[in-house]
């Protein structure tokens, strides 16, 4: 949903001003219907799809289930409470619909060719809308964030999203500890693989996983959340033209550069390999781009040698010759764990 910003949903302190409520000629709806997969909770009246429960902390949540977007204005439905982040893809902020706090990424209609074609929808989507939608179906995953619901304000765009807190994004929480403690980074590593696995099962590439695309709520066990699906794809199992690939440079996989191709899992496999290193290191396994084909990863200090094999068999120059998915789980130094990591998130 983002895109890098410096500070990921950190609150910048005063609130701001929504932005103008845009003219629509037609009356806010009912409520729609969305399957969960929670008891149904206590609902908040008004046109939102968000419900409310008498106990806050155990709330469910509805995510979107279709393509449709909801009529009126979102400034109508949420009270806006402060500027996350503005730049050149629109703006983000804190809002309110009754007790519940939601992020409202908002911004002009995108261009023509950020548009794709999806099934049971009768013109073309845009495509971080599609991409959240086939996401957020049930079942839902616990690692990848969830949007609720999104207006066509006809020049404009508005996404609601979810907004867990109290989170920092993953470079943060890297940087605050100077790297993490292996038993954290198990953790988290096993939580980004269960999110990449839900992508693909949806048919969805992320194509820019790094550490500021990665919320960490801050708990007593860290929960991780993938977000920022702006340049998301659908998955081609032939691949995409290199020169087309937009993600961040430090975690550009070698087959990225050039005319070739890049695919989907590779790919994936490749970010996660940077991360891993990044979590247990504080810093890049490669710092330039020339570094990616001349250079041999850096020696990883005091980390035992079957974390430098995993990390190094993700890392592999050749595609073909990477860890897939479920390797990466399988993988022994993956499964050294305490008898409270196994709990799934």
């Amino acid at each position: 949903m983002l895109r890098k910003p410096r500070k990921d949903f950190r609150r910048s302190g005063d609130p701001v001003a929504p932005p103008a409520p845009i003219p629509v000629s037609t009356p806010a709806p009912t409520p729609a219907s969305a399957p969960v997969s929670q008891p149904e909770p206590e609902s908040v009246p008004g046109p939102s799809r968000l419900q409310s429960s008498k106990n806050i902390v155990a709330a469910a949540r509805k995510p979107v289930s279709d393509y449709a977007a909801c009529s009126g204005n979102v400034t109508d439905i949420y009270e806006f409470k402060e500027l996350l982040v503005n730049g050149s893809f629109g703006t983000i902020y804190v809002a309110k619909h009754g007790w519940m706090e939601v992020a409202i990424k908002s911004g002009p209609r995108p261009a023509s060719d950020s548009y794709i074609v999806v099934p049971d929808h009768p013109e073309p989507l845009y495509r971080e809308v599609a991409m959240m939608v086939k996401l957020c179906r049930s079942p839902v995953c616990p690692n990848v964030i969830q949007m609720y619901e999104w207006f066509d304000g006809g020049d404009t765009l508005s996404m609601v999203m979810e907004y867990p807190q109290p989170c920092m994004s993953l470079k943060e929480f890297i940087d605050i500890e100077n790297g993490l403690t292996a038993n954290i980074t198990r953790l988290i590593m096993g939580q980004l693989v269960n999110a990449v696995q839900h992508c693909i099962s949806r048919k969805v590439f992320h194509n820019d996983i790094n550490l500021r695309n990665i919320l960490v709520n801050i708990d007593l066990i860290p929960k991780i959340k993938l977000m920022d699906f702006s340049s998301a794809r659908l998955v081609d199992e032939d691949g995409y033209d290199s020169r087309t690939y937009d993600g961040d440079f430090h975690f550009q996989p070698p087959e990225a550069f050039g005319d070739g191709k890049y695919y989907p899992v590779p790919t994936n496999v490749w970010f996660l390999g940077i991360i891993l290193a990044t979590m247990l290191t504080g810093h890049l396994p490669f710092r330039l781009v020339k570094d990616i084909f001349i250079r041999p990863i850096r020696r990883l200090g005091s980390i035992v040698g079957r974390c430098e094999d995993l990390i190094t068999k993700c890392l592999e120059r050749n595609p073909e010759d990477r860890l897939t998915l479920e390797e990466i789980i399988q993988h022994r130094w993956m499964n050294l764990r305490h008898p409270w990591m196994f709990r799934r998130f």
